[in-house]
C-alpha cells in the first residue's frame, strides 16, 4: 500500500545474478513504454543497496488467465501414444 492509499504488487528481482542488473534496466525500460490492456502498469520501482524493486499496479482477484480469458475454463490433455 502506497502512501496515497494505492495497492500495488511488488517484484523482487533476485540479488546476485550478473543479468539481474540488465533485467532490471530493461524491465524498467520496456514496461514503462508499453501501454496494453492486457499489461499492468509499472508504477515505479526502487534501489536500495543490492536490492531492485519493481512496483507494479494491482490487479484485484483471480488470475492472469481469467483477466485474459474470462471464467471460461480451457483444459489441455496430453494423450501419449
Amino acid at each position: 500500500m502506497l502512501p496515497n492509499g494505492k495497492e500495488v504488487a511488488v517484484k523482487q528481482l533476485k540479488v546476485g545474478s550478473g543479468q539481474g542488473e540488465r533485467e532490471f534496466q530493461a524491465e524498467v525500460e520496456i514496461i514503462s513504454r508499453v501501454h496494453h490492456k492486457h499489461l499492468v502498469s509499472l508504477v515505479g520501482y526502487c534501489i536500495t543497496g543490492e536490492k531492485r524493486l519493481l512496483v507494479y499496479e494491482f490487479v484485484p482477484n483471480n488470475t492472469l488467465e481469467f483477466h485474459l480469458h474470462g471464467n471460461v475454463r480451457v483444459f489441455h490433455w496430453h494423450i501419449p501414444f
